[in-house]
C-alpha cells in the first residue's frame, strides 16, 4: 500500500511505520517539526515536505477547463485558506489553480492507494484541496480529526460519511493531559513570547506591541515569513494600517443596547476561521445567518450583533498572523 500522509501534528507517523507495511509516498508535516531529518532518512518514507514547501511549490498550469470545473466547489475553501495569510484576491485565485495543478500532477505521476489527513481542514493545499483532488482522481481519502479528551472522528471523503467509532480511543492518557494543558496555554501565547525574549525586546513589545517588535525586526532584516508567507516592512505596515482603518469605521457603527427593547444578540465568531469557512459548508457566511435571523424576529424585536473580542487583537503576538500581507 502506498499512501499520502498529511500529519502536521505527527500523531500517526510512528503508528503507520510500526503497525503497518504501508509505504508513505509523501509525508506532510508542519514547519516546526523536529523530526524532519529522521523522517527523511526512513526508507519507508519516499518524500517529506513541510506545509510551507507544499504551499510554495508552484506547478505549471497544465490543466484544462474540465479539470477546473470539476473542483469549482472547492474554490471557496481554498480561497479562505489562502486569504487567511495573504490579503490578495487575485493571489487566492492563483493559489487555488496552482494547488489543483500540484495535486492533479501528483496523482497522475504516482500510484496512491489512499490519503490520510489528520487535524482539521483550513482550506490549505495540505488538507481540503488534497482531499478534493484525491477523490477526483478516484483515490480514497480519510480525514482523522483528533480532539482532546481522547475523541476521534474519521471522515470518508469518497463516500461522504463519518466512519463510526465504537468507543473513545485511548492514545495515551498522559499525552491527552499534556495536549489539554497545551491547548489552554495557547490562549496566553504572549506570556511565553515575553518570557523567551531579552529585556530590550520585552520593553519594545510592552511599548508598541507585536507591531512595533515585528516592524523593527523587519526594518533590520528586510523580510520574514509570517504564517507560511513572506512579509516585508511595506506589506506589514500596509496591512496594519488597513485593519486600523477598518476598526475605526466599525466603531462608528457601534451603539448601546436599549435594555427596554425586546432584543436578541448574535455573537460573531472569529473570521476567517475553520469553524465558519471550512466546516459550515451549507451556509458559510455569518452575514447570511444574521440576515435570516433578522427576518425571523417578531415585529418589535431588535437584533444586536456583537463583534468577537479577538477580531482586532492584531497587536498581540498570538494574533499577529491575522495581519495578512
Amino acid at each position: 500500500m502506498r499512501i499520502v500522509l498529511s500529519d502536521r501534528e505527527e500523531k500517526f507517523i510512528d503508528m503507520v511505520i510500526k503497525k503497518t507495511d504501508w509505504v508513505i509516498e509523501l509525508l506532510i508535516v508542519d514547519d516546526i517539526s523536529t523530526g524532519i531529518n529522521e523522517y527523511r532518512s526512513n526508507n519507508r518514507i519516499n518524500n517529506v515536505k513541510t506545509l510551507s514547501e507544499i504551499i510554495n511549490d508552484d506547478q505549471d498550469m497544465n490543466i484544462d477547463y474540465d479539470v477546473v470545473n470539476k473542483y469549482k466547489y472547492a474554490f471557496s475553501l481554498s480561497d479562505y485558506g489562502s486569504r487567511r495569510i495573504k490579503d490578495d484576491y487575485q493571489f487566492s485565485h492563483y493559489e487555488f489553480f496552482s494547488g489543483v495543478c500540484y495535486w492533479n500532477t501528483f496523482f497522475e505521476q504516482n500510484e496512491i492507494d489512499f490519503c490520510l489527513i489528520s487535524n482539521h481542514f483550513h482550506g490549505f493545499r495540505c488538507d481540503y484541496l488534497l482531499q478534493e483532488v484525491a477523490v477526483g482522481n478516484d483515490v480514497p481519502c480519510f480525514n482523522v480529526f483528533y480532539h482532546n479528551f481522547n475523541k476521534l472522528g474519521i471522515y470518508d471523503a469518497q463516500e461522504k460519511c463519518l466512519i463510526p467509532v465504537s468507543k473513545n480511543v485511548k492514545f495515551d492518557s498522559q499525552k491527552s493531559i499534556e495536549d489539554t494543558a497545551y491547548y489552554a496555554e495557547t490562549f496566553d501565547i504572549d506570556a511565553g513570547f515575553l518570557k523567551e525574549r531579552n529585556a530590550l525586546a520585552r520593553m519594545v513589545y510592552k511599548t508598541g506591541g507585536a507591531f512595533a517588535y515585528r516592524m523593527l525586526w523587519l526594518l533590520k532584516n528586510g523580510k520574514t515569513d509570517i504564517h507560511y508567507r513572506t512579509c516585508t516592512p511595506t506589506s506589514y505596515f500596509t496591512s496594519y494600517y488597513r485593519i486600523k482603518k477598518t476598526l475605526s469605521n466599525v466603531h462608528k457603527l457601534y451603539t448601546e443596547i436599549n435594555e427596554e427593547e425586546k432584543y436578541v444578540i448574535y455573537f460573531l465568531h472569529l473570521e476567517p476561521e475553520a469553524v465558519i469557512t471550512s466546516f459550515a459548508q451549507s451556509v458559510d457566511s455569518q452575514l447570511m445567518y444574521i440576515n435570516l435571523l433578522a427576518q425571523s424576529l417578531p415585529e418589535g424585536w431588535f437584533l444586536y450583533v456583537k463583534e468577537h473580542p479577538h477580531t482586532y487583537r492584531f497587536n498581540k503576538w498570538a494574533f499577529e498572523h491575522n495581519l495578512p500581507c
